[in-house]
């Protein structure tokens, strides 16, 4: 893995974006370059559906900071899915490790012609590239911005609105400190992996290497020379049972340490003949996301279970909603039948809706799909193995 972290920082420079925001935006990226860790190498960007490169990582901070007061706002239309797709598919052909996206973005500009959301869900869920989001909260993007939001957090990144509820002074201050909290874990996470993955390499080398010293000792022609060092007299009965003796050690290790890689072997083949095959997985649902209207702060990742119950129970629940007393302790449930999803009422108190239509009986869901329990409005995405 390459030493250091490498975040490239799109900025949304759409005349869109509010005055108030702007200051935001400028405030923050000079507070984040001033006080960005040793370690932390920044690229600085405007985009449109393509990136618009105004400075490259290793630049100095005076760079950044005159490269910020220069960003101007003009009319255009922005893409955050195709500049963000392009992106990730750029650093995974080049194989490229420890790297992340800030988007300062308002939102207007989620949409895409090119990739259903589906795929750029998919894709970044798959990338090892987190994508954190500044959003630029403004009285008409709400909805663009949970776009934006779901976006972040499939990534395995996060979503920092710039509306705080106890004040907006040292805004810059707030936003930058959250960012590199988020991505410092990102960074710890990327590092134990990789340590587990070297353990795991290393293991695998040391029965290779102890397997290659039992077959030199179990060689005939070794045993052979051996016999004639002690009928020549180079050796004596003690000598040569030492070297049996160590022989026969290495041996029983070796055996020993053959058997736990077999057994590794044996476990990984049996996990991937458990897998179907890749004519099968097709249109396979991998992931399932739910995330409230409402509120793009409640957002519900999980994987895709044969039963998810909704409810308010912390106990019985596998997505809970306890804030609102509306929702039952099990309210409702999305089961799997083959590779479909149902979503049926748990006779709540207050019935289930879908689409806006109270259900009566077990109906398939589709991704897009808003279940509506209590005053809680859930869209649901599902996210496939395969495209």
């Amino acid at each position: 893995m390459e030493h250091g972290y490498k975040t490239l920082i799109l900025v949304d420079n759409s005349a869109s974006v509010s005055i108030g925001n702007r200051e935001i935006v400028k405030e923050t990226l000079k507070y984040l370059i001033k006080n960005a860790p040793g370690t932390y190498d920044f690229a600085l960007a405007t985009y449109t559906g393509q990136t618009e490169l105004l400075v490259n990582y290793g630049s100095a901070k005076e760079d950044y900071l005159d490269a910020v007061d220069k960003i101007t706002y003009v009319e255009k239309v922005t893409c955050l899915p195709d500049v963000v797709m392009h992106t990730v598919d750029d650093w995974r052909d080049a194989d490229f490790a420890m790297r992340s996206i800030l988007v300062f973005t308002d939102g207007l500009g989620t949409g895409s012609d090119t990739y259903p959301i589906e795929e750029v869900y998919f894709r970044l869920n798959e990338s090892a590239y987190p994508l954190y989001v500044i959003g630029l909260s403004q009285q008409t993007n709400e909805m663009p911005l949970r776009t934006a939001a779901s976006m972040a957090r499939i990534s395995h990144g996060a979503f920092f609105p710039t509306d705080f509820e106890d004040s907006e002074a040292e805004v810059e201050r707030k936003l930058s400190e959250q960012v590199f909290a988020a991505m410092q874990k990102a960074i710890e996470r990327a590092e134990k992996e990789e340590e587990e993955e070297h353990v795991m390499v290393a293991e695998d080398e040391t029965a290779a290497e102890t397997a290659a010293v039992s077959e030199e000792y179990e060689q005939p022609e070794n045993l052979a020379t051996y016999e004639e060092e002690i009928s020549a007299g180079s050796l004596t009965r003690a000598e040569h049972g030492a070297i049996l003796y160590g022989a026969l050690c290495t041996g029983v290790l070796a055996v020993i340490l053959l058997l736990l890689v077999l057994i590794r072997y044996l476990g990984r083949s049996k996990r991937k003949q458990a897998e179907p095959d890749v004519e099968s997985r097709v249109r396979r649902i991998r992931e399932i996301t739910l995330e409230d209207l409402n509120d793009p702060m409640r957002f519900f990742h999980m994987p895709a279970s044969e039963r998810i119950v909704i409810g308010s129970d912390r106990a019985e629940a596998d997505v809970m909603i306890d804030h609102d007393e509306d929702v039952s302790d099990r309210h409702c449930e999305i089961a799997k039948h083959g590779e479909r999803y149902f979503i049926r009422d748990l006779k709540s108190d207050t019935g289930t809706l879908l689409n806006g239509e109270k259900l009566l009986s077990e109906t398939e869901l589709h991704s897009a799909d808003v279940i509506m329990v209590g005053r809680a409005k859930l869209m649901i995405r599902m996210l496939y193995a395969q495209q």
